[in-house]
């Protein structure tokens, strides 16, 4: 891995006005156990791997937990996350439960060793509006669900009937606006 490999980021925020999140396309192989050779590639999705059929990448290592990690690209860098499996995600000889990874680290889970490796080229997420519905929130990330949500909503449901709000105060928390609700 280069230099340079690890000063590209992860994530890239485009400006507000254009409206897009950039990620680095990532690969993670099974480099040795009882699936070696397996491998996934994402970017913007969370990838979970462990013995259940439905993880992004499902391992046959009985040493293996149903659901033993997750790993998803932030601003920050490439997060791992061991929600508790049974007999721990190890990063550098080290029993991990977060760690923020490079390209190029093994990890070992059970008898299975997996690999984190970043591509070179990206994709990008188009943000959508500041609001979907009564949600408001303005961080890039809360943005890139409401076009999510914005194209997986049924668009023949029935919309809800306009509330009229006694007060117009907002509390906002971590980039997400919660409105109270409406009193009678």
């Amino acid at each position: 891995m280069s230099a340079s490999d690890q000063a590209r980021p992860w994530v890239t925020v485009s400006s507000p006005s254009q409206g897009r999140l950039r990620f680095r396309r990532l690969r993670l192989v099974v480099a040795s156990g009882p699936d070696a050779g397996r491998k996934v590639e994402f970017a913007d999705e969370r990838v979970r791997v462990g013995g259940r059929r439905e993880n992004e990448l499902p391992l046959s290592d009985p040493l293996v937990s149903g659901l033993h990690l997750e790993i998803e690209a932030t601003p920050l860098g490439v997060r791992l996350r061991d929600p508790g499996s049974t007999n721990g995600t190890w990063v550098l000889g080290l029993r991990v439960g977060e760690a923020y990874l490079k390209s190029g680290t093994e990890i070992l889970v059970g008898s299975t060793v997996l690999r984190l490796e970043a591509g070179e080229d990206s994709t990008e997420v188009a943000l959508g509006p500041d609001h979907f519905g009564l949600l408001c929130g303005e961080s890039a990330p809360m943005r890139a669900i409401f076009a999510r949500l914005a194209r997986i909503a049924p668009r023949n449901s029935r919309r809800a009937p306009s509330m009229n709000f006694h007060r117009a105060a907002a509390v906002r928390t971590s980039g997400l606006t919660a409105r109270p609700f409406p009193t009678r």
